[in-house]
């Protein structure tokens, strides 16, 4: 019998409020089940950036600085009881996103939703609708953060 093969979950952030809810609910998934955290963070690329060229390239250059100290910070904060690997990209985040997911082959991909709500309905964020749409494997979405807190107040 081949031995079963350690989970893997993939975290993108952004560390807004929103992300940094669902790192919580990826990182205790993989405490509580064992396994390995991959928290992914998107710096746009300098071709995203609407300024000239010199601009760009500083708030590219702080932006990428900034998230490495960031990822660092939370690493360890909050990730030192379990198996982490923090990934830093350039590009558009959904495709980001989705490639590492190719690459790694996660078991699910664990993200925040900066979606509305437009009366009845409920709207994701471009960027969850497209991982949602196209990711390899499933995607556990996680908005509200709110209500997400309070119960992890009250449980």
């Amino acid at each position: 019998m081949k031995a079963m093969e350690k989970a893997r979950i993939l975290c993108p952030v952004d560390f807004d409020m929103n992300s940094l809810a669902a790192l919580d609910l990826a990182h205790a998934l993989v405490r509580d089940n064992g396994g390995e955290l991959y928290v992914l963070h998107v710096v746009p690329s300098i071709a995203l950036l609407v300024t000239s060229a010199i601009p760009s390239l500083i708030k590219h250059t702080s932006h990428f600085y900034f998230a490495h100290l960031r990822l660092d910070e939370i690493a360890r904060e909050s990730l030192h009881d379990v198996d982490h690997h923090l990934l830093l990209r350039t590009g558009r985040p959904a495709e980001q996103i989705l490639d590492v997911a190719t690459e790694l082959r996660p078991q699910m991909v664990v993200m925040a939703t900066h979606g509305r709500s437009c009366g009845p309905h409920f709207v994701l964020g471009s960027v969850a609708e497209v991982v949602i749409h196209k990711s390899p494997c499933p995607v556990l979405t996680l908005g509200k953060v709110a209500k997400y807190e309070s119960e992890r107040a009250n449980p």
